[in-house]
């Protein structure tokens, strides 16, 4: 039996709530139990979808949300650099739009599920820094992963020179 099986239903649910941060535990809780409940990995998640990359990082979702920036430099870097492959760079660029929007939320109990169980195989007061590290919301992170898009648009806006201006007008 596994760590989150053998937790009580009210325990369970204020692990949950540690982690995920009291603003939005019980949106999260509620797309979680739809989705245990019908063992799909589909489900719309509006801000996943509208903020794809950007999301992942504000929840703290590192992984996903370092290899969707990657795919998003790769498909700035192909709509800039490399006319030929402008409509790739923009296909590039839409999968994580696509996978957040629509599997987010999975991904996000996964990486939640995950955590409640490495947090309990902790001391209180470990599991309390734990939480706060790694779960909730973080909007300083978000605004770095912003101005790090930025630069790396500029650099390659002002590296590609004026023909790329020229074929932008």
């Amino acid at each position: 039996m596994s760590v989150l099986e053998s937790m009580k239903k009210r325990e369970l649910r204020r692990e949950y709530t540690m982690m995920l941060g009291e603003e939005k535990a019980e949106y999260y809780l509620n797309k979680f139990d739809k989705l245990t409940a019908s063992r799909k990995k589909l489900s719309l998640n509006w801000a996943g979808l509208l903020f794809s990359t950007y999301w992942c990082f504000y929840r703290k979702l590192f992984l996903p949300g370092a290899v969707f920036l990657l795919l998003n430099f790769a498909g700035l870097y192909l709509v800039l650099m490399k006319p030929d492959l402008a409509l790739l760079g923009n296909m590039i660029s839409v999968i994580p739009t696509v996978i957040c929007g629509f599997f987010g939320n999975y991904l996000y109990m996964m990486y939640v599920q995950k955590s409640i169980v490495v947090a309990n195989q902790l001391a209180t007061t470990e599991k309390e820094r734990y939480y706060a590290n790694n779960g909730g919301t973080s909007m300083r992170i978000v605004l770095g992963i912003l101005a790090a898009m930025l630069f790396f648009a500029m650099a390659l806006f002002f590296s590609a020179g004026p023909e790329v201006i020229e074929r932008m007008s």
